[in-house]
């Protein structure tokens, strides 16, 4: 359980690592009154019916990521059976609030977590291709719950046009500042 807890230390620091952008448009705001977003560019766009295209999406991969992501992710937990010793009942459900801190998909996109839209479906595609989500003790006991291959490809091109859809209208990622303790590779000494 410890490792499931270093697993979601690593996607909340990928989440907190994406730090202020440089060179980007301005960050959408939101317009209460009309509900729509405006950029930097004054470009009204109805963010409803894009986040609705955007779930259309989701929809159709839901499947893979409720076999490996919604015990954590909403609030649609199938617990297991070891749930109801006590030691082990309070580490599930601590990894399970951090796991909705960080991302709920019970609602559907866009999701609740911490991030913007597109820092969400960001975050998602990094954890994917590096294999990182569902996290190894989650697999242990859910031997099913990683993707294969062309799961992990679905999700990713879900993913991939998410992005590009905010993208054409003003909404991307933050981008990762490098941390001063890191070399050129972006990774540690």
């Amino acid at each position: 359980m410890a490792a499931i807890v270093s697993a979601l230390t690593v996607l909340v620091l990928a989440v907190l690592a994406f730090g202020q952008g440089r060179n980007q448009p301005a960050a959408p705001r939101f317009n209460s009154a009309t509900t729509t977003l405006t950029s930097g560019d004054s470009a009204k766009v109805n963010w409803d019916s894009l986040y609705s295209e955007i779930q259309t999406g989701f929809v159709q991969v839901l499947p893979i990521l409720d076999k490996g992501c919604f015990d954590c992710h909403s609030t649609k937990t199938d617990y297991p059976w070891y749930y109801k010793l006590p030691v082990v009942k309070g580490m599930i459900n601590r990894d399970i609030q951090q796991a909705r801190k960080h991302c709920d998909m019970t609602r559907g996109f866009p999701f609740v977590g911490r991030g913007t839209p597109a820092d969400d479906l960001d975050a998602i595609r990094d954890m994917i291709q590096r294999g990182e989500m569902p996290p190894w003790e989650y697999r242990l006991m859910h031997w099913n719950a990683k993707p294969t291959a062309a799961q992990s490809d679905s999700i990713v091109s879900w993913v991939n046009h998410g992005l590009a859809m905010l993208a054409a209208h003003g909404q991307y990622p933050t981008p990762a500042t490098p941390k001063e303790d890191d070399d050129e590779s972006g990774e540690k000494p």
